[in-house]
């Protein structure tokens, strides 16, 4: 299992999609380097996504209430999000992108007390 967890860290650092994984309160605990890239950030810090809600707006420039964006979504009902376009402005000063965003589950429920 070691070895497959390796496996598995590797991946998530060197995939060029972006990768932000949230907790079950919606609080961002990891994002790797495509995604600190694509979004604009530059000093590897996490810290700057505590508001990257507030950059989604759609392909038309009206903002996206918090509740409407795909991993909002997941987080609430626990099921897969795939493929909403949405426009972000960059948290680093402005460049504005669309981003295909996908947002999966990795746990449904809660997992049992042990």
């Amino acid at each position: 299992m070691t070895h497959l967890s390796d496996i598995m860290e590797q991946l998530y650092r060197q995939i060029g999609i972006g990768l932000i994984i949230r907790d079950r309160d919606g609080i961002i605990t990891q994002a790797n380097s495509a995604a600190l890239s694509i979004l604009g950030i530059t000093d590897g810090s996490i810290s700057q996504l505590a508001d990257l809600e507030s950059g989604f707006s759609d392909e038309n420039g009206d903002a996206i209430p918090v509740e409407n964006q795909p991993h909002i979504k997941v987080l609430k009902t626990g099921n897969t999000g795939e493929r909403q376009r949405v426009r972000f402005n960059d948290l680093a000063g402005g460049n504005d992108c669309l981003l295909d965003i996908s947002a999966y589950p990795l746990h449904r429920g809660r997992p049992k007390q042990l």
